[in-house]
């Protein structure tokens, strides 16, 4: 059992002015009402199966025989018990019961209210006087407060326990998630590193070998030599994606954090000008030289920038491919503009959800189709946007917002 909840036992009596008279009219009135006792429980049990919410504690008919008993007992006990530490502890006793069965106080407080107005409606039909019921009321309506208030005591300390375990439990939990996110991310590194390395390898010797390092190459040799740099590229951005997609999956999502986003956004520009010097493309970045720090996960923006220019990159065959950083009020817009095919009718919100893929155009090499869906979900998981703002003929241009750091709004 549960220890009582501590409480000013004097001082709770002292409040309720609970007197040895009343104590007198209590047990006055315990002698009245014990022939009537069972006819008031039953009428008291009748009010109770009544309503929904207290109807199925009295469903099972031997359990209604119980708490009858009981009951008969209690009501006994109230009128002619002395308010020991017996009394105390089986009172507190009431409000666990009350809790572990989910009466919530709203209920048994009504219930208490009715069984008063039961009793009170007894005694007068028994011919008392209004006087003399109007004493015996008095003095049981402050052994009922008493009793109620002992109950919450218990009541409430049972749903603080309860919420302790529960505060516990979920802190277990959260550290269970962390732990298996930090596992799956060591994991996923070492799987990168394990898939890209032998690929920028064999890429690196087919390089080589077409360079005429390793003795001369035919038109036919470089031709399908050219092929496996294409689709080797093309199985490493795939491999990208598949990696960026686990890791946001494995990773929880992060509190928005303030960071500078020059580095991650020179890093994606650095990355995307190589790749379009190799399609023979123009890429061309407005980076300022001074940026306001931005809210949300370093991380998940670089991942989401990254796929970004991929993309342009990727899907456009002649042309140029374009990013530019600017600062609007209270945001950070970062545009990525390609020249390639654009996005067929009808797709523009489609094109951001996993595994989708445009149809039609000249998209020949389309990746797994993470890459928009990541993108989108890497950013918007902090408070920032990620919207398509134009598509035609002529090419497409995204556009990222993030929110600015506190301190950074003009």
């Amino acid at each position: 059992m549960n220890p009582d909840p501590p409480v000013d036992r004097a001082a709770r009596l002292r409040y309720l002015e609970l007197t040895p008279a009343d104590r007198e009219q209590l047990t006055g009135l315990a002698a009245i009402l014990l022939p009537h006792l069972d006819e008031v429980l039953e009428h008291w049990h009748g009010f109770l199966r009544g309503h929904a919410s207290t109807a199925p504690l009295l469903a099972n008919p031997g359990t209604r025989g119980h708490l009858r008993e009981a009951q008969h007992r209690y009501f006994l006990s109230l009128l002619t018990t002395a308010t020991d530490d017996a009394y105390f502890s089986e009172r507190a006793q009431v409000g666990r019961t009350h809790h572990r069965v989910g009466l919530a106080p709203f209920w048994y407080l009504g219930a208490y209210r009715k069984l008063v107005a039961l009793v009170r409606q007894k005694l007068r039909a028994l011919g008392h006087g209004a006087d003399t019921v109007a004493g015996w009321s008095a003095a049981l309506e402050k052994v009922v407060t008493l009793d109620l208030a002992v109950a919450l005591d218990a009541y409430q300390e049972q749903e603080r326990e309860t919420l302790l375990r529960s505060h516990r439990e979920l802190e277990r939990q959260m550290q269970q998630a962390r732990e298996s996110g930090r596992l799956k991310e060591e994991f996923l590194e070492r799987i990168s590193h394990q898939l890209r390395s032998p690929l920028h390898a064999m890429l690196g010797f087919a390089d080589l070998v077409a360079d005429g390092i390793q003795g001369p190459v035919t038109a036919g040799q470089r031709d399908s030599l050219a092929k496996v740099r294409v689709h080797g590229e093309h199985l490493v951005g795939m491999v990208d994606q598949l990696i960026d997609a686990a890791t946001l999956a494995a990773a929880a999502v992060p509190d928005p954090q303030p960071f500078d986003p020059t580095s991650l956004l020179a890093e994606a520009a650095a990355g995307a000008g190589d790749a379009a010097a190799l399609k023979k493309i123009r890429f061309t970045c407005a980076l300022p030289g001074s940026l306001p720090q931005v809210l949300g996960d370093r991380r998940g923006t670089a991942v989401a920038v990254r796929q970004l220019l991929d993309n342009a990159v990727r899907f456009t065959t002649t042309g140029d491919v374009e990013m530019r950083v600017l600062r609007q009020r209270e945001r950070l817009r970062i545009v990525v503009r390609d020249s390639g095919p654009g996005i067929p009718a009808g797709e523009s919100e489609r094109i951001f959800e996993p595994l989708h893929r445009t149809a039609g155009g000249d998209r020949h090499d389309q990746g797994p189709g993470l890459g928009l869906a990541l993108a989108r979900e890497a950013i918007v998981r902090n408070g920032g946007t990620l919207d398509l703002e134009r598509t035609d003929a002529t090419g497409s241009t995204f556009a990222v917002e993030l929110p600015l750091a506190p301190g950074s709004a003009p």
